[in-house]
């Protein structure tokens, strides 16, 4: 197999399935992948008993596939970010990455000084990306979201399928269903802003990263709109596609797309 991504480092601070999906992507890819974990407690997921109502493990195994599908192929380290002593190895870390992944919201960031600018202050050439539920910007940035809540429920993709009889929505049809999909757009971001990187054409700084990867958030620009880009191209095939749904409904990401717009569904 072809590892396009090999001598690429990848520093992963995020927990659950959506962003740490993108970087077992890019570790398939052979990028080397470093993923922070809390030291006592690892990544909240490795604490899950149920999902969907369905045990998370199967009995007497210590083997936990909705675990270990997002963390495929990487190397773990616990470190307390919230602890003084631990500042210098990540700062070290840090240096000695090209990418830097996480999904901590924007408050946690900012306490823990893992934002874009404290890191950009340790390395000004590292590729910062940020995954969020619901965007960079408006009331639920700072908001945590599941792909049940946000990407099934407000990308377009719960209303599509849904009979008009029902009285509510159907669920999703397995788990980390927009979790998979909008991390593997992140692979593929990241991967074009590390050729746009490689054929020179970034400017100092990395502000044209910065721009598109933060203030755009990957996650809600592709991963968290496609099903709502989905009904604007063909519109639905069942009983729902003529009822007009204001954008706010659907865009949970700010997308210019879909400001001020109503999409027919």
């Amino acid at each position: 197999m072809d590892r396009p991504l090999e001598g690429v480092r990848v520093l992963e601070i995020a927990q659950f399935t959506f962003v740490p999906s993108a970087g077992a992507v890019l570790s398939d890819w052979g990028a080397d992948v470093i993923k922070i974990e809390n030291p006592i407690t690892g990544d909240g997921q490795r604490g899950l008993v149920a999902v969907l109502s369905r045990a998370a493990r199967m009995s007497g195994s210590s083997f936990a596939p909705i675990m270990e599908a997002p963390n495929r192929g990487k190397r773990s380290v616990g470190l307390g970010l919230a602890v003084a002593e631990a500042r210098p190895i990540l700062e070290e870390l840090i240096r000695r990455s090209d990418v830097l992944l996480t999904n901590y919201l924007p408050t946690a960031r900012a306490k823990l000084h893992i934002d874009v600018d404290d890191v950009r202050r340790i390395d000004p050439d590292i590729i910062y990306v940020a995954g969020s539920g619901y965007g960079a910007e408006g009331p639920d940035q700072d908001t945590g979201a599941y792909d049940a809540t946000a990407f099934w429920a407000r990308g377009g993709s719960a209303m599509c399928v849904t009979p008009a009889e029902l009285g509510s929505p159907l669920t999703q049809p397995g788990p980390a269903y927009g979790d998979t999909i909008g991390g593997t757009n992140i692979a593929g971001g990241i991967s074009a802003a590390l050729f746009h990187r490689r054929q020179g054409r970034v400017s100092s700084g990395g502000r044209f990263l910065d721009r598109f990867f933060q203030s755009r958030e990957l996650a809600g620009e592709i991963g968290q709109t496609i099903g709502a880009k989905q009904a604007l191209r063909r519109g639905c095939s069942g009983a729902n596609r003529d009822k007009a749904v204001p954008a706010a409904q659907l865009s949970v990401s700010g997308h210019e797309t879909l400001a001020n717009r109503q999409l027919l569904a």
